[in-house]
C-alpha cells in the first residue's frame, strides 16, 4: 500500500516486482433526470468521471417507426461553485432518420375511376413512396379487341394531392405495377389514399380475358367416414329404397390476383369408386348437387369408378356438393325380402372456375391496388424522456 498526495494505491508482487492493481477512489451515486442540472454530493479536488445507466425509461413506442434508440450521455458538466459539481444527463428514446416499408393491400375499382380506402401512416412520417398495379379495360365493338388506356394516379396526403404519375395500359389486361412519390410533407401521421382516372388512349390490342383457378380434393381415404356412401336395404314391397346423402364442403379456387374480375363459369367434377350387390335385378343411382344443378348415374354390381359433373354459371351460395345414393328394385317385385347395398367412396373432386375480366355495362372498367408504402422520417426526433442512474468518480 502506498500513500501518496491523500492518495492510497495498492501493490501486489507481479512478475518480479511490486504492481499497482487498485486505488482508493471517491464514489457518489444518486439518480438524475434528462435535461435537468443535478449537483454532485460533496468536495471534489478534480472534475469526477460520471458513469450512467436507465432508471426509468421508456424502450420502444408503438405507432412509430422502428428505428428507435435509448440516448444517454452527459450532456455538461461544470464547477458551479469551488471544488463543486453538477452535470446534466441525457435519457432519451430517439427516433434516428430512417425509411421504413409496409404491406398493405388496399383496393378500389370503378368505371372510369377507382380509388383506395385510407390508411393512416406511423408517426413522424415526412415523406410517402406508394407502389400500386392499376389495371383499366375498355372494351371495342369487336370480340377480345380492346383500347389502349391512360390512368392518372393521384396520391392523397391528407386529402390534398402530394404526388402524380401517369401509367399506360396495354396491349394486355394485365395490371401495370408503378410508383408515385409525395416529395416532402410535415412530420406527422398522414391520412393517405390513391386515386386513380383513367381515359382513351391510342389504338387498339387483341387480348383474351378469361383465366381457369383450379381446386382439387385428391385421394381421399375410403375409410373416412364424410367420403363414404354406405346403404343396406331390405326390400318388402315394390319400388323401395334407401337414401344416405354426403355432403362435400368445396374449395372454392381463389380470385386472379390484380383487376376486377367476375365468374363466368363454374365446373365440378367429381369421381366416385362404386359397388352394388343385390339379388336379381335393379336400380342403382347416385346423384350430385350443386347450386341447383344435379346429374346422376346408374351402375350394376360391378366396382368401378364413376363421374358426376356439374356445372354452373356462378359460384353457388353454400359452396357444398351434396351426393346421394339410392337403391330401387326393377322389375317392382323381384327383390321382396332380399337385401341390396350400395357402397361409393369418393377418389378426387375438382372444382374449376372460369374468371373474366369485370367491366361495366358499357364495358368499361377500372382497378387499383395498394401494394407497399416506404415512409420516411428525417432528423432526430426525441420520443421520451426518463431518469438515469448515475455514479461519480474521482477524488
Amino acid at each position: 500500500m502506498k500513500l501518496s498526495g491523500g492518495d492510497i494505491e495498492f501493490y501486489k508482487w507481479f512478475d518480479n516486482d511490486h504492481r499497482k492493481y487498485k486505488s482508493l477512489k471517491r464514489l457518489e451515486a444518486g439518480t438524475a433526470n434528462n435535461g435537468q442540472w443535478t449537483e454532485i454530493e460533496g468536495y471534489w479536488e478534480e472534475e469526477p468521471i460520471i458513469l450512467l445507466s436507465p432508471n426509468t425509461i421508456v424502450s420502444s413506442k408503438s405507432a412509430v417507426f422502428s428505428n428507435q434508440i435509448l440516448s444517454m450521455g452527459v450532456g455538461a458538466i461544470e464547477e458551479f461553485s469551488p471544488n463543486r459539481y453538477r452535470f446534466m444527463p441525457n435519457a432519451l428514446l430517439v427516433l434516428q432518420p430512417g425509411v421504413q416499408t409496409v404491406s398493405i393491400g388496399l383496393h378500389g375499382e370503378g368505371v372510369s375511376s377507382a380509388e383506395t380506402s385510407d390508411y393512416v401512416t406511423l408517426d413522424f412520417c415526412s415523406a410517402v413512396s406508394a407502389k400500386f398495379s392499376v389495371s383499366s379495360i375498355e372494351e371495342t365493338d369487336t370480340l377480345n379487341k380492346y383500347y389502349h388506356r391512360v390512368v392518372q394516379v393521384d396520391l392523397y396526403v391528407d386529402g390534398a394531392v402530394a404526388g402524380s404519375t401517369e401509367v399506360y395500359v396495354g396491349p394486355t389486361l394485365e395490371p401495370v405495377l408503378a410508383t408515385v412519390m409525395s416529395g416532402v410533407i410535415s412530420a406527422g401521421a398522414h391520412t393517405i389514399k390513391l386515386v386513380a382516372s383513367s381515359s382513351r388512349g391510342i389504338g387498339t390490342f387483341v387480348a383474351v380475358q378469361e383465366i381457369e383457378t383450379v381446386s382439387t380434393m385428391m385421394n381421399c381415404p375410403v375409410v373416412e367416414e364424410s367420403r363414404v356412401i354406405a346403404l343396406s336395404a331390405g326390400f318388402t314391397s315394390s319400388r323401395s329404397y334407401e337414401t344416405t346423402t354426403e355432403h362435400i364442403t368445396l374449395l372454392t379456387p381463389g380470385m386472379p390476383a390484380g383487376g376486377s374480375w367476375k365468374v363466368k363459369a363454374v365446373n365440378i367434377r367429381a369421381s366416385y369408386q362404386c359397388s352394388a350387390s343385390y339379388v336379381g335385378a335393379g336400380v342403382v343411382t347416385l346423384k350430385g348437387e350443386a347450386g341447383g344443378v344435379s346429374d346422376s348415374l346408374t351402375w350394376s354390381g360391378l366396382g368401378r369408378s364413376y363421374e358426376l359433373l356439374v356445372s354452373l354459371d356462378a359460384l353457388p351460395s353454400s359452396m357444398t356438393f351434396d351426393v346421394t345414393g339410392i337403391a330401387e328394385t326393377d322389375p317392382p317385385t323381384v327383390l321382396i325380402g332380399n337385401e341390396a347395398s350400395l357402397y361409393a367412396a369418393l377418389n378426387f373432386c375438382i372444382i374449376t372456375v372460369v374468371w373474366g375480366r369485370n367491366t361495366s355495362s358499357g364495358g368499361e372498367s377500372t382497378a387499383i391496388d395498394l401494394q407497399q408504402l416506404s415512409l420516411t422520417t428525417s432528423g432526430v426526433n426525441n420520443l421520451a424522456e426518463g431518469t438515469v442512474n448515475y455514479l461519480a468518480a474521482g477524488n
